[in-house]
């Protein structure tokens, strides 16, 4: 495959090495795998921790992973970074922000107004909420395994290839 993108998944994985490990074996020599992921270095956790949002309760994310983290997960599953980074998320209107409050959901309307204090601090300290990583088989990394081909993908899970 040219292209894998797990957008929201590494996090809940139990053994994430090894799930990297089986998809690098389906990435063609210059296929490259995307993985887009809640980042631990972001203003929205580092001023809200664990409030940033419900989601980083154990039960739903098992890892929680920082740009190191992620370079070092990649390189232990048999893949080299090409690129790590993080970006933003569009903010609130005000209007937004008010819709909450003069409907009665105060809770809501704060819990929203604490969000966009963590995204202006991330815009401050230049680091956004969501990490993403692009990789590629390493060269100088033994691989992983036979490489398979994208037939034996879809077979092994449950698609055709068209």
């Amino acid at each position: 495959l040219d292209l894998i993108v797990m957008d929201n998944v590494v996090e809940h994985l139990p053994d994430p090495v090894e799930m990297l490990r089986t998809l690098g074996r389906y990435l063609t020599p210059k296929g490259r795998l995307v993985l887009i992921t809640p980042n631990m270095t972001s203003g929205h956790f580092l001023l809200l921790g664990r409030r940033w949002t419900p989601e980083l309760a154990p039960h739903a994310h098992i890892y929680l992973f920082t740009p190191s983290s992620m370079a070092q997960l990649l390189s232990q599953a048999g893949l080299a970074v090409h690129t790590i980074g993080s970006f933003h998320l569009p903010t609130y209107s005000p209007r937004e922000g008010l819709a909450g409050l003069t409907s009665g959901d105060v809770k809501g309307a704060i819990w929203r107004a604490a969000q966009e204090l963590g995204g202006i601090y991330g815009r401050v300290i230049a680091t956004g909420p969501m990490l993403y990583a692009v990789a590629h088989c390493a060269d100088d990394v033994k691989s992983p395994g036979p490489r398979a081909t994208n037939e034996e993908f879809f077979q092994a899970n449950g698609r055709r290839h068209a």
